[in-house]
């Protein structure tokens, strides 16, 4: 029981303190912000900014965009996000205080290994592990070492 409250308590001291750091001002994310308010707006992709990363972190600040509005407040409304990194993000370690592609990497890569352990022969799960894999170098091109992983 003194677990569950413990948790209950982390959760909550998060949750105030991620809040707070709701509107704080963008660091490394605003580059991802820009491009996908330029692309809601109708621009092409790379049209007005570019740079060597991959798309995916831009798409999924274009949905968070599309869904809760073009500000910087909804950009770090994720509640998965929230949850999962809720306890690391009081460590700078880890840059648990702002949205970066590594959170989103970490997300479609968990997904991807779950199907994958749980696929065992059904071509379908497999697929969905790969695809997963794929999104997560989508989002940041670090995210092949776990496509390589799940090869292994």
């Amino acid at each position: 029981m003194w677990l569950v409250l413990l948790l209950v308590a982390v959760c909550a001291v998060s949750l105030i303190v991620r809040i707070r750091l709701l509107g704080a001002s963008l660091e490394r994310e605003g580059e991802h912000a820009y491009r996908a308010r330029m692309a809601l707006a109708g621009n092409p992709p790379w049209k007005l900014a570019y740079n060597m990363k991959l798309p995916g972190t831009d798409a999924i600040y274009e949905l968070s965009f599309a869904v809760f509005g073009q500000t910087v407040t909804s950009i770090r409304a994720g509640l998965a996000a929230a949850s999962c990194y809720g306890v690391l993000s009081f460590s700078q370690k880890v840059v648990g205080t702002v949205a970066h592609s590594r959170h989103f990497v970490v997300f479609f890569a968990v997904i991807a290994t779950l199907a994958l352990l749980r696929a065992g022969t059904s071509p379908a799960r497999l697929f969905g592990s790969g695809l997963f894999y794929g999104i997560a170098f989508l989002l940041t091109k670090p995210g092949i070492a776990f496509a390589v992983f799940g090869v292994v």
